[in-house]
């Protein structure tokens, strides 16, 4: 019996010394215990730690684990929830020179009152660009292949006021570029003559594979001839059926070209297209290059595809009411290209008229060509020059390509224009500001017709209405009182004419409390 007893004594030991270690593990650690809050905090800063270190190697993740830091162990184990924060680190790494953006909770100050240059210290220094988009704050001009570690100094002031409470570390590793594959240039012209042949663009890549396909003359008034795209690896790549000529294309040359250059260097190869073919026939071609580096993702690798009008004639058309003249002349020696046989092709693939350059380089199209409807519409001239030569002008394009131009403007104005403006942008509660118009038809000639202003407050809540019934040589102007009282914001302005259903002109401005520099 008393065996059993000092049995059952013995077990019940051990339970509750197993019990024991059970409740020290998972139980919160006690204010002054010198071993438990360590240990938790250096294991949450390690995770942090890891998660922002974006792109770089397994070891490096591995390493950031096994090596808590003395400051890491200083901080809290729980995350500020409530109020102005950090929250995560975004890497773009689409451009020449990648970005890091820091995101926060809030919107931070992007007026320029505040130098956020004074809260970020980046270890190397890299001399980085701090710049503010909304509720990020971004570093620029970093540099591929390098490791930062970025230090959020604690006081970083939001845009309402909050500040960070304490201090963050991020480590920034962008590894390196993505590989990339493209072309040199936006044109789809290749000199037949000068050129050294087709340049392609690669990073980070060390081989690529060319695809070479021709489309007859005949095919290409169903296909327009585009510039292409580049596509990163990895990502989805289609091709509209418009645009689309490997569905149409011959195959005249398959193969790979090998790439030398740095690593993270931009290098151009050039691939001579002319050497490529065994016979130039009438025709455009449409090209697909592809990374084929061994370790490239096979299904959706770094590729591009473009249009090639390989050829030493250049179009050029001038049109009118009564016909197209056409003015061919060569690439190499701008020296009319005599003889030349051309065809004005319809939509629907018809030949609705044939001319031959004379010794001045120039033919016409007569109006009854040109003026059809349809599928009788013109949609392309074709060129057949000496040496088998041959080229295309797609007259479906605007005359002049302004998309890659920061430009624009009004719309087409309807019968009746009034153009709307005031002494000032911004006015402060209380002043006055002076609006003027002037009232047009669609040859620009004056109007003087009856007007009704209608001013309006940010919210769209009308503020005044006012009449203006007569108008000198199409001119108005009246000055409008801004009440002491105005909400802030930015005000609108309409004017309809009468016999109008839709208003005619319209404006805005601003209500703001501010304070011009000379009274400053």
């Amino acid at each position: 019996m008393a065996r059993k007893q000092a049995t059952l004594l013995a077990a019940g030991v051990l339970a509750a010394f197993a019990l024991g270690l059970l409740l020290g593990r998972f139980s919160a650690p006690r204010d002054g215990d010198p071993n438990s809050q360590p240990v938790a905090a250096a294991e949450q800063g390690a995770s942090q730690r890891a998660g922002s270190r974006i792109g770089a190697d397994a070891p490096a993740r591995r390493r950031a684990f096994q090596e808590p830091r003395a400051e890491d162990a200083e901080r809290p184990a729980v995350e500020q929830a409530d109020g102005f924060a950090y929250q995560r680190l975004t890497l773009d790494t689409g451009g020449d020179a990648p970005r890091a953006c820091f995101q926060f909770t809030e919107a931070l100050d992007d007026g320029g009152d505040v130098n956020y240059a004074d809260f970020v210290r980046l270890t190397p220094d890299a001399g980085a660009a701090v710049e503010v988009d909304g509720q990020s704050l971004c570093l620029a001009g970093l540099g591929f292949d390098q490791d930062y570690r970025a230090r959020l100094r604690a006081g970083l002031p939001a845009a309402g006021g909050a500040r960070l409470e304490r201090a963050e570390e991020v480590v920034i590793a962008f590894g390196d570029k993505p590989a990339y594959v493209g072309f040199a240039g936006d044109g789809v012209i290749l000199p037949r003559l000068e050129a050294d042949g087709l340049g392609i663009e690669t990073v980070n890549v060390d081989k690529v594979a060319i695809a070479v396909r021709r489309v007859s003359d005949r095919a290409l008034a169903r296909k327009t001839m585009v510039a292409g795209e580049a596509v990163g690896e990895n990502r989805y790549s289609y091709v509209w059926d418009r645009e689309d000529g490997e569905g149409v294309g011959a195959p005249v040359w398959d193969g790979e070209i090998a790439v030398d250059a740095e690593r993270n260097e931009t290098a151009t190869t050039v691939f001579a297209l002319g050497a490529a073919l065994d016979s130039l026939k009438p025709g455009a071609y449409f090209v697909r290059v592809r990374d084929a580096s061994p370790g490239a993702d096979a299904r959706r690798p770094a590729q591009a595809w473009r249009w090639v009008m390989f050829t030493d004639m250049a179009l050029t058309t001038y049109s009118g009411a009564d016909g197209v003249d056409v003015f061919v002349r060569s690439i190499a020696t701008a020296r009319p290209v005599a003889g030349a046989e051309l065809s004005l092709i319809a939509e629907n693939n018809d030949i609705l008229a044939t001319a031959v350059v004379n010794a001045d380089g120039r033919a016409r199209f007569a109006g009854p060509a040109v003026n059809g409807e349809g599928p009788l519409r013109p949609r392309m001239i074709m060129a057949y020059g000496p040496q088998d030569d041959f080229a295309a002008l797609d007259l479906s394009r605007a005359p002049l390509d302004l998309s890659d131009r920061d430009v624009g403007g009004r719309g087409a104005p309807p019968r009746l224009d009034a153009y709307v403006y005031f002494d000032r942008g911004i006015y402060r509660p209380g002043e006055t500001a002076h609006l003027s118009g002037l009232l047009r038809d669609a040859a620009g000639r004056a109007v003087d017709r009856p007007l009704t202003v209608v001013i309006r407050r940010p919210n769209g809540a009308e503020a005044e209405r006012r009449r203006i019934d007569a108008l000198d040589i199409g001119a108005f102007s009246f000055a409008y009182a801004v009440p002491a009282s105005a909400a802030r914001g930015i005000w609108s302005v309409g004017v309809t004419a009468d016999g109008h259903d839709r208003p005619v002109g319209a404006a805005r401005f601003s209500v703001e409390d501010f304070v011009p520099q000379r009274r400053e």
